[in-house]
């Protein structure tokens, strides 16, 4: 039976489908996409906490979708409960995070950028597919998709890493001898919030002096506190800025 689209399609062909898709462009996509991937192969591992990638880009698209119906937030108060907890946030953020959550059960996140931008063409290619067994357009569109988002992450990295080294490189320079460490400002480059609790966690400080070496990347600008219900959080603000675009 073709396709008809105003009766049910249920007869859908088995796959692989029944057509080449060895061709001269499939097989040259094939090629950058699979350079753009060993380029980002490994990378990874030489920022604190590769997580942070993923939750940045999931909690964006959550975003960027529940907008869609009108749950309207904010990046920063879903960076927020996302460091304090989902008990200490607005309706708003609740439901976002909650969309996250399906989000991130559902399937892999590092393509979904380039989805969410390019949704029409996806829609668009995924039905031609169906009423025409037009495979190559469709291919081509998701080895674009890899080759894109492996090219977009490999900066993402490179840009979070040299932030890292040079915020290092301020806080040798202006927190106490006492104070800085490499541990430490690796820990607040795993998320862009972080609180006394993460350090304490960290094995870095006891709770008191954890949150006097809080106050001191506050003093010198890596970090800004703001309260969260009873306790407070501390934004790496350079990193946030940098995960929001």
């Amino acid at each position: 039976m073709g396709f008809d689209p105003l009766r049910p399609y249920n007869e859908l062909p088995l796959l692989p489908p029944q057509t080449d898709l060895e061709t001269k462009s499939i097989l040259k996509k094939t090629v950058t996409a699979g350079r753009a991937l060993a380029e980002l192969k490994g990378l990874g591992d030489t920022i604190p906490d590769q997580n942070i990638l993923i939750n940045s880009l999931v909690l964006q698209e959550a975003k960027a979708s529940s907008e869609i119906e009108n749950i309207i937030t904010t990046n920063d108060a879903l960076f927020k409960a996302f460091s304090s907890g989902v008990d200490q946030t607005d309706p708003a953020t609740k439901e976002v995070l909650r969309y996250r959550e399906a989000l991130w059960d559902a399937y892999n996140m590092y393509l979904s950028k380039y989805i969410i931008e390019r949704k029409m063409d996806y829609y668009h290619l995924l039905r031609n597919v169906t009423t025409d067994g037009s495979w190559e357009p469709w291919i081509l569109y998701l080895l674009d998709a890899v080759e894109n988002t492996a090219i977009f992450t490999r900066e993402r990295i490179l840009a979070i890493r040299n932030l890292m080294t040079e915020t290092m490189g301020t806080a040798r320079e202006k927190l106490p001898g006492r104070v800085y460490s490499k541990e430490l400002i690796e820990l607040i480059f795993r998320q862009p919030y972080t609180k006394v609790q993460f350090l304490v966690e960290a094995g870095i400080a006891e709770r008191q002096t954890a949150a006097e070496y809080l106050k001191e990347l506050e003093r010198i600008d890596i970090l800004k506190a703001y309260k969260a219900g009873r306790e407070t959080l501390y934004l790496n603000t350079k990193l946030y800025e940098l995960l929001s675009q």
